[in-house]
C-alpha cells in the first residue's frame, strides 16, 4: 500500500536528556496541525574540488546532519500547545493561584479592606475568575487584571455586578508563564507516522526555536511551530507507531472574533490582524570525528510583530514618533458558557517601529500596518519582570 498524505500523525513528548529520546509508548501528545511541511533530516554534501579529466565531477559524500521544519497547527487549549507555549516562553507554567477574600464590587473593580494581592502573587496582566461570590453573576467570568494595588483590582471592561456589601469570595488566577531571567530550553522526540504503510520517522534531540501566532477575522488563529534538531531514525513496522495512543485535543479550534485584544489600555474593535513572531536564534555546529552537532544552540530570543488597523486617526503616527511604549493583551475563547476554556497573551511592553499605509487604493476602509517589537518589562512590585506571558486554563 502507498502512503496517502492524509493519514499521518504527529506526536511529540518532552525527552530527559540530550541524546536519549524519549520513551515509546503512552505520554505524547498529538499536534493538531493543519496543512504542514513538518520535520525533515538533512545531511550536508561534501564535494571534491578535484577535476577529472573526463570533466564529470565526482559523486559527493554525505557531511554534517541537522533536523530542520515546521508544523502549522490550529490553537487549541491545553496538551500540545500548552506544553510548546511554555518552550516558547523559555520557562516552566506556574501552577493556578487560588486565593480567599472578603470583598466587594463595582463594575470593574474587586476591593478588599485588609490582606494585599501583590502579596499574594498576583500581577497585572493577569487572567482570574472569582467563584462562591454570593452576587452570583461575577462568578465564572474570565477577568483581565488591568491594574492592580494591594487593596484593589481594576479589570478590563464593566463585567462585574456592583455589591457594597463585603463577603468572601474565591479568586483563581489562571496558570501562566513568563519569560524569566534565566531561559530554560527544552528537547523533544517528536514521531511522525505514516499510518497507511505503518512506519515512521522518530526525530530527537530537537529544540523549538520559534512561533509565528496569526490572528484575522473570520479564521482560525493559527500558530507556526520552527523547530532545530539534531537526530532521526526510521521505525519500521515492527514497533510503529513509536507513541500509543497519544493525547488529541478535544476542544474547539480558537477564532479571533472570540477573542478581546487590549491596545494602549483600551479593548479594540478596529483592528483587522495581528500577527506575532518569537524567534529564538539557534545554530548547530559541525565537528570532526561526528555527522551530528554536540547541540542545538540556543541564543536570544526576539518578539517583533504587525498589527493591521482601520485609521481612525493619526495617533498611531505620534506613538511612532514619540517611540511611546504601551501593552497588548490577548484574550482568546472558546465559544460557550462561562468558564469558558482560554488561552491568553499580556505584553507589557510594546513600541512601533514602523507604519506604512497606501495613500489611495480600493474600495474599503483605509488600513494601516503597524509593525511592533516587544521588550523586557523591568518589572514592579504590581508587574512581572519578563517580555511577555502565556496564560491557559487547560489542565
Amino acid at each position: 500500500m502507498a502512503q496517502s498524505s492524509g493519514n499521518v500523525l504527529a506526536a511529540l513528548k518532552r525527552q530527559p536528556a540530550l541524546g536519549t529520546p524519549a520513551a515509546s509508548g503512552a505520554g505524547a501528545f498529538a499536534l493538531p496541525i493543519v496543512d504542514t511541511g513538518g520535520l525533515a533530516y538533512r545531511r550536508g554534501e561534501i564535494v571534491s574540488g578535484r577535476r577529472p579529466r573526463n570533466q564529470i565531477r565526482h559523486l559527493p559524500r554525505l557531511g554534517a546532519a541537522s533536523v530542520e521544519g515546521s508544523y502549522d497547527t490550529e490553537l487549541l487549549v491545553g496538551g500540545a500547545i500548552d506544553l510548546l507555549l511554555e518552550s516558547i516562553a523559555r520557562g516552566t507554567w506556574e501552577a493556578p493561584l487560588a486565593l480567599n477574600a472578603s470583598v466587594t464590587t463595582t463594575a470593574n473593580t474587586i476591593v478588599r479592606a485588609t490582606g494585599s494581592w501583590i502579596t499574594d502573587g498576583l500581577r497585572v496582566g493577569d487572567v482570574i475568575t472569582l467563584d462562591n461570590d454570593t452576587t452570583t453573576a461575577n462568578n465564572d467570568i474570565r477577568l483581565r487584571v488591568v491594574s492592580l494595588t494591594a487593596t484593589t483590582i481594576t479589570v478590563a471592561g464593566n463585567p462585574l455586578t456592583a455589591d457594597a456589601v463585603a463577603r468572601a469570595v474565591d479568586v483563581t488566577r489562571l496558570k501562566k508563564v513568563v519569560t524569566p531571567a534565566v531561559p530554560e530550553y527544552h528537547l523533544y522526540t517528536i514521531e511522525q507516522y505514516d499510518a497507511d504503510i505503518d512506519e515512521s520517522e522518530l526525530f530527537y534531540d530537537v529544540r523549538l526555536t520559534g512561533l509565528e501566532l496569526s490572528m484575522q477575522p473570520n479564521a482560525m488563529v493559527t500558530a507556526g511551530w520552527a523547530f532545530s534538531g539534531i537526530r532521526r531514525d526510521v521505525i519500521d513496522t515492527v514497533a510503529a507507531p513509536y507513541y500509543t495512543n497519544p493525547t488529541e485535543l478535544s476542544g474547539v479550534s480558537l477564532v479571533a472574533d472570540d477573542s478581546w485584544i487590549r491596545y494602549k489600555g483600551q479593548d479594540v474593535a478596529s483592528l483587522t490582524g495581528l500577527d506575532l513572531s518569537f524567534a529564538i536564534a539557534s545554530a548547530l555546529q559541525p565537528t570532526i570525528g561526528s555527522i551530528f552537532s554536540p547541540d542545538v544552540f540556543m541564543n536570544d530570543l526576539t518578539v517583533t510583530g504587525s498589527i493591521t488597523a482601520v485609521r481612525e486617526s493619526l495617533q498611531a503616527l505620534r506613538d511612532f514618533d514619540a517611540e511611546t511604549e504601551f501593552e497588548i493583551s490577548v484574550l482568546l475563547r472558546e465559544p460557550g458558557a462561562d468558564p469558558a476554556p482560554v488561552v491568553g497573551l499580556y505584553m507589557p511592553r510594546v513600541k512601533i517601529t514602523n507604519i506604512d499605509a497606501p495613500f489611495l487604493g480600493g474600495d474599503g476602509a483605509k488600513v494601516e500596518t503597524r509593525t511592533i517589537a516587544a521588550g523586557v518589562h523591568p518589572g514592579d512590585t504590581d508587574a512581572d519582570a519578563a517580555a511577555f506571558a502565556f496564560f491557559s486554563s487547560g489542565a
